[in-house]
C-alpha cells in the first residue's frame, strides 16, 4: 500500500472507538488524548459534509473545543451567540447536546414559544423517546460572568412533559430571564452509550444526520435568522409585522408520531427468558408489510437504550412480543419479579423509526 493510500484511508471516518471515551475520562497520556480529538475532528467533518441540506444551511458553522474536547455545529461563527449542537465523548457515553446560552436568543425563543406553546410542546414531543429537555435556572455572581446552578425551572424526558407543565415552564423562564440576576439556558439532549457509539462504526454519522434533522426547528425558533430578521420590503400594512412576531416556523408541517401505552403482568418464565408480550392489536404498529414477522427496535429503560432488541409476529394469532436484546433484559431480571407490572410505552418515529420504553408500571 502507498503511503497516498494510507493517507486517503487514515482520512475516512470509520467510527469512535472505545479509546475516544476513555481517554477523556482521568488525566492520560498527551499521545492518547491528541488520538481522541483526531478522531472526533474527522468524526465533525464528516458529519458536516453527510448532513442534509437544511442541516448545512441552519449550522454553517462547525469547530473542535480542544480545551473543552468538545466538536460543535453552530448557527453563527461564535458557537455561544445563538444555538449550537454539541457532541461530547464521557468515559461512558456519548451525547448530543443543543445548548441555546446567549440571552439574546433565549429571549427571542422563549417569548415566541409563549406566543404559540401548542406549536413549541410539538416540537418538543415530537423528538421522540431517549431525548430530554432541561431548562436550568442559574444565578450570575457578582462579576457578571460567572454563572452558578441554581436549579431546573424544568427537566424531564420529551415524551414526559406535557403541554401545561412546558407552557408553565416557558413562561416562567421568560420572565426570569428579564431579571438581571438569572439566566436560563435551555438544553435539548440525546445520551447513547459509549459501548453503543463504538459499536456504530461509521453508521454513527449516519444515525447523527437523522438526529440533526429533528432539532433544526428547535434551532430556528431562537435563531436571529428567524424570529429576529429584519426586511427590506417598503410594503405598508401590516403583512411585514406580522412576519416579525416570533411566530414558531412551520408550525402546520410537522406531524404527529405514533404513539401507545401498554401496561402487562409478567410472569416468572418472560422475566427469565427476557420477552414481553403484547397483544395482537399491537402489530399493525409495527409491521411494515403483510409479510414481515420481526423487527429490530430500540428498547429504553432507566435512562439507557438497548438497538439488540426486536419485535416478533407470533402465529397463530400475530401477537407482538418485544424480545429484549441482552442489556434490556439484564435490566429486567433486576428490577421486575413474577406477577409484576410493567408499562409499555411506544413510538414511531417520523423516520419510521421504532423506539419503546420499559418501566415498572405506577
Amino acid at each position: 500500500m502507498s503511503v497516498e493510500e494510507q493517507e486517503q484511508i487514515d482520512e475516512q471516518f470509520n467510527g469512535l472507538p472505545m479509546p475516544v471515551f476513555t481517554a477523556f475520562g482521568w488525566a492520560g497520556e498527551e499521545a492518547a488524548i491528541q488520538f481522541s480529538l483526531s478522531k472526533l475532528r474527522l468524526f465533525l467533518e464528516t458529519l458536516a459534509e453527510t448532513m442534509s441540506d437544511k442541516a448545512k444551511f441552519r449550522f454553517p458553522f462547525h469547530g473542535l473545543n480542544e480545551d473543552a474536547r468538545i466538536p460543535w455545529l453552530a448557527v453563527n461563527r461564535d458557537p455561544e451567540v445563538e444555538p449550537y449542537v454539541a457532541f461530547v465523548a464521557k468515559p461512558r457515553a456519548f451525547e448530543m447536546r443543543v445548548s441555546i446560552t446567549d440571552p439574546a436568543a433565549l429571549n427571542r425563543g422563549l417569548r415566541a414559544a409563549e406566543k404559540n406553546p401548542e406549536a413549541w410542546h410539538k416540537m418538543i414531543s415530537s423528538l421522540g423517546v431517549g431525548w430530554q429537555l432541561q431548562i436550568e435556572q442559574r444565578l450570575k455572581e457578582e462579576d457578571a460572568v460567572t454563572h452558578s446552578h441554581y436549579g431546573d425551572v424544568l427537566k424531564d424526558s420529551a415524551t414526559n412533559i406535557d403541554l401545561p407543565t412546558l407552557q408553565k415552564a416557558t413562561s416562567r423562564a421568560a420572565f426570569l430571564i428579564t431579571e438581571e440576576k438569572w439566566s436560563t439556558p435551555i438544553f435539548v439532549s440525546r445520551i447513547m452509550s459509549a459501548d453503543q457509539a463504538a459499536g456504530m462504526g461509521r453508521d454513527l454519522v449516519k444515525y447523527m444526520v437523522v438526529q440533526l434533522d429533528k432539532v433544526l426547528d428547535i434551532a430556528e425558533l431562537f435563531s436571529r435568522s428567524s424570529s429576529g430578521k429584519t426586511t427590506t420590503s417598503k410594503k405598508k400594512g401590516t403583512t411585514t409585522r406580522k412576519k416579525r412576531t416570533g411566530r414558531l416556523p412551520k408550525e402546520p408541517e410537522i406531524p404527529q408520531p405514533q404513539t401507545f401505552s401498554y401496561t402487562t403482568e409478567l410472569k416468572g418464565l418472560h422475566i427469565r427468558k427476557g420477552f414481553v408480550n403484547l397483544t395482537p392489536g399491537h402489530w399493525p404498529f409495527f409491521a411494515e408489510g403483510k409479510r414481515m414477522e420481526t423487527r429490530p427496535i430500540t428498547i429504553s429503560f432507566a435512562g439507557k437504550s438497548d438497538d439488540t432488541s426486536a419485535v416478533w409476529r407470533l402465529q397463530p394469532d400475530d401477537q407482538a412480543r418485544l424480545v429484549l436484546g441482552e442489556p434490556a433484559h439484564a435490566w429486567l431480571a433486576a428490577t421486575f419479579s413474577a406477577n409484576s407490572m410493567i408499562t409499555v410505552n411506544g413510538l414511531r418515529t417520523l423516520e419510521d423509526k421504532i423506539e419503546v420504553v420499559l418501566s415498572p408500571a405506577e
